[in-house]
């Protein structure tokens, strides 16, 4: 009984590790918008800092964590490069976006908003591209912790008694 409970402790405590992750980063890709923002046009935007640094806590809290868990750097790593494209997908996804939604949410909040279209559309323009640029960053960033996770595990092969027990596989 007692080896149910930490195997389900454990579990639990992987799914925690993974969400925090994924949530870490998800959180940051629309700070990004809120960085760029003057403080004077958007009260939200001070808080903008704090939260991009709890961000980063459960970034590294939870790679801490899965490192403990998975008891092996290779594994670690790869885990993390496979969770690293979940954001990097969705915001791929999302940054695809059509003016006509973005305009139609923003009018429900704005009044006047044919004032601030342009300035809308000025913002848009320049920030896009960061989103685009943090975009591609996840997925190489995915790509380099699956490699680096796929480096440790051939030299964690190497150095294991299977390899002793069973031989050089090719």
């Amino acid at each position: 009984m007692a080896e149910n409970e930490s195997f389900l402790g454990r579990l639990l405590l992987r799914f925690f590790a993974h969400f925090c992750y994924i949530l870490g980063l998800s959180v940051i890709i629309p700070l990004v918008f809120l960085f760029f923002l003057p403080e004077k046009l958007w009260t939200p935007v001070v808080y903008a800092k704090p939260i991009f640094y709890v961000a980063v806590f459960l970034v590294v809290f939870s790679a801490v964590i899965l490192y403990f868990l998975k008891g092996s750097v290779g594994k670690a790593f790869f885990s993390l490069g496979l969770m690293t494209f979940i954001p990097g997908t969705l915001s791929l996804l999302f940054s695809i976006y059509n003016e006509e939604i973005v305009f139609g949410v923003i009018k429900q909040y704005v009044a006047q908003f044919d004032l601030v279209q342009p300035l809308v559309e000025s913002y848009l323009e320049h920030i896009i591209p960061a989103v685009w640029g943090i975009t591609v960053a996840y997925l190489g960033i995915g790509i380099l912790l699956l490699w680096v996770g796929v480096t440790f595990l051939r030299k964690e092969f190497a150095n294991s008694w299977f390899k002793e027990a069973f031989g050089y596989r090719p």
